[in-house]
């Protein structure tokens, strides 16, 4: 599970719980963790997102390592906001290597902020302001390499601009695979982007969705 962009320390062990418990629940074994920048004692903005990407990394070449060892193994991306640009990345410098990504309301930014010196403070801001810099993302290129993929939104998104998210189901949806597993699916789901994890309702239907689009691939219950 990849968090989107936030200040609190500890979000990926508190915030997201009722999600990552509602999915162990069924069958699935949950790997949260947290960026360094939200760690005790980190300062935000000293890091930026290539810090975020390689912690990702990180985690990610440790978890596949062991996941290798298992043939029944398979592991799936679910990245929100922030995250999903991030789990985007990920799986594009690595296709093929995961069972399939869930991008919840995911983001997207200029290329710009892939650099080590652009932190999370006045130069990440000025890039993300100008006017349609998401435009030039290079998330929508790295989504086409994703062959099976589960995209949702919310009606009533504050947060993320409506063009990003039909931007990635165009990308999406023109993913080549000759897997005859390919699956793409999109969901819209009511409400709005902020508080999402700590509505139990939107994070029930969340999960609904996720077993409904993991189930096409993989038979859940002989992991219970």
């Amino acid at each position: 599970m990849v968090y989107g962009g936030t200040l609190e320390k500890n979000f990926g062990r508190d915030t997201v719980r009722w999600l990552a418990e509602s999915l162990a629940h069924e069958g699935f074994c949950v790997h949260r963790f947290d960026f360094r920048t939200n760690l005790p004692g980190a300062e935000y903005s000293s890091f930026g997102m290539m810090d975020k990407i390689n912690d990702l990394f990180s985690v990610y070449g440790s978890l596949h390592a062991r996941a290798s060892k298992d043939p029944r193994a398979n592991i799936f991306l679910l990245g929100t906001s922030m995250g999903g640009y991030i789990a985007t990345i990920l799986a594009s410098y690595l296709p093929g290597r995961q069972s399939g990504v869930i991008l919840i309301a995911p983001a997207a930014y200029h290329p710009d902020v892939l650099t080590y010196s652009v932190r999370f403070g006045s130069s990440f801001r000025e890039i993300i302001r100008r006017p349609g810099s998401w435009e030039q993302s290079n998330a929508f290129e790295a989504t086409r390499k994703i062959s099976r993929s589960l995209l949702i939104s919310y009606e009533d998104d504050d947060v993320i601009p409506p063009g990003v998210i039909e931007k990635y189901r165009q990308s999406l949806g023109t993913a080549v695979s000759s897997d005859e597993l390919t699956r793409k699916h999109y969901v819209c789901l009511p409400g709005r982007h902020q508080g999402s994890f700590a509505d139990p309702e939107r994070m029930s239907l969340i999960t609904q969705e996720t077993l409904q689009f993991v189930s096409g691939f993989v038979d859940v219950s002989v992991y219970r």
